[in-house]
């Protein structure tokens, strides 16, 4: 039973963690003059600040289309948040980085 309590605790905080950083994220933009940023936004700036940058990374992470992380990124690279670079790794993939 305090196996399953320890859990929950971490869970928990983990998820207010999430709930601090997405909250702070859009005041940060509003302050900035953009516009509010979905929660994805909000996942994909943290996996790019974490190094998971290849778009078909962060589909894996977050259990989403290739497509819809290109659809996602879109406002992120349009507000000068992100930008696409091409993958030094792989010539016909591309990356995303903070500008």
């Amino acid at each position: 039973m305090r196996h399953r309590n320890t859990e929950r605790h971490i869970i928990a905080g983990l998820l207010k963690g999430l709930d601090w950083f997405d909250n702070s994220l859009q005041r940060i933009l509003a302050d900035r003059g953009f516009p509010a940023a979905h929660r994805t936004h909000s996942m994909m700036v943290v996996l790019v600040a974490s190094g998971i940058n290849r778009p078909a990374d962060i589909a894996r992470e977050l259990g989403v289309s290739r497509q819809n992380i290109h659809y996602m990124a879109r406002p992120l690279i349009e507000n000068g948040i992100l930008c696409q670079l091409p993958d030094t790794k792989d010539a016909r993939g591309a990356v995303y980085a903070f500008t």
